[in-house]
């Protein structure tokens, strides 16, 4: 499982992992259990990354005193992103929202540039015909 963490937190996949179990002369997982690992890392992370998040919500209305009955709070905050990389070139990018108040990010928004749902798109329906266009629509949107 470390192993895994280890080479997801430096982006490198499968490939990358076996060319280092050749020079290190370990054994290597399969691509299954590697995926498996994958999965189970993303589960532990996307449910503490929501307790977290709800944690710094709940001190914010703390903070600014505002009940739990109310669904949505006024509250002052500003907006930042970053891209992966300088210039044009990144394709990977993440937003934030902070508190004024406490400096808490309180939300944030993971961007890409590559969408693989158009991607499919374009192999099954084609880039010219109508139907793409007519689901591309209806798919920026969303």
């Amino acid at each position: 499982m470390r192993v895994v963490q280890a080479f997801l937190g430096f982006g490198k996949g499968y490939l990358a992992l076996e060319i280092f179990c050749m020079y290190t002369n370990m054994h290597l997982m399969s691509s299954r259990i590697l995926n498996r690992y994958k999965k189970l890392l993303l589960d532990a992370i996307t449910n503490s990354s929501t307790k977290i998040m709800q944690k710094v919500r709940n001190e914010i209305r703390k903070e600014y005193d505002i009940s739990d009955t109310h669904e949505f709070a006024d509250i002052a905050v500003s907006f930042d992103g970053t891209w992966l990389n300088r210039g044009h070139t990144s394709q990977i990018g993440v937003g934030c929202v902070i508190d004024i108040l406490t400096g808490y990010a309180i939300d944030y928004e993971i961007m890409s540039k590559h969408c693989i749902e158009c991607e499919y798109a374009k192999t099954d329906v084609g880039e010219k015909p109508a139907e793409y266009s007519i689901w591309y629509d209806g798919h920026k949107i969303s």
